[in-house]
């Protein structure tokens, strides 16, 4: 029915063989952590806002809400990434209406990017303390960005991880973070986390959208 489609999003390009509840739970806590969630939990919904997930052919899925407003909010997550992928939530195949009727600030990546950064003594590209071993455990190493737009780098995977939930609101997971010229063109940061579970749950951001490229999170050659 036409409600159906109102109600229903496409998500497509997932991990092969991430489940429905992995699906699910992580677009809430998206939705919720961004503040566009509408039919939470303590609603008349106790089920939760989603209705059920559909899996289609693929790495695609249909997901219907309970709300039409939870339905066209999720659209704003088009581009996430999620486990080392970036997904992209779309309107339901056969839905004829208006594509979606957000606004771009709303756009999870454009809050991302259009974020001001504030000052901050640990985007410095020197610093004065000694930088761990690359091959430490905390250390993560960064590729596939504009040297450009280094000074917002830790600040843009900082608020990644606050709004899907891999750090605590507060928490600063990034300690440090050094440039370094591999050559005249091409550049790498070294990111120092606070904690080696931090450094490790960065890599669920593979691919995340800056700017105009999509960052590659790797370890130092020989880590272990």
């Amino acid at each position: 029915s036409i409600e159906d489609y109102q109600r229903s999003v496409s998500v497509s390009n997932l991990f092969y063989n991430c489940s429905n509840d992995e699906v699910s739970s992580f677009l809430l806590r998206v939705m919720n952590a961004v503040g566009i969630l509408h039919c939470s939990r303590d609603s008349q919904y106790h089920e939760g806002p989603i209705e059920y997930i559909h899996q289609l052919k693929g790495e695609r899925r249909t997901v219907k809400f309970r709300d039409c407003r939870d339905a066209e909010a999720a659209l704003c997550l088009n581009g996430i990434p999620f486990l080392g992928r970036q997904i992209f939530v779309t309107r339901h195949i056969k839905w004829n209406g208006p594509e979606n009727s957000r606004r771009p600030l709303e756009d999870w990546a454009y809050k991302i990017h259009r974020k001001s950064v504030a000052k901050n003594e640990m985007i410095q590209e020197k610093s004065n303390k000694n930088f761990p071993s690359p091959h430490s455990s905390n250390v993560v190493v960064v590729k596939c960005f504009n040297p450009e737009e280094f000074k917002f780098l830790s600040t843009c995977i900082a608020t990644a991880m606050h709004q899907i939930g891999l750090v605590h609101m507060g928490d600063k997971p990034i300690i440090d973070v050094r440039l370094w010229h591999i050559n005249d063109i091409e550049k790498m940061a070294f990111l120092e986390f606070r904690t080696a579970e931090d450094a490790r749950n960065a890599f669920l951001l593979q691919k995340l959208p800056f700017y105009d490229s999509f960052l590659r999170f790797e370890r130092k050659l020989g880590w272990e």
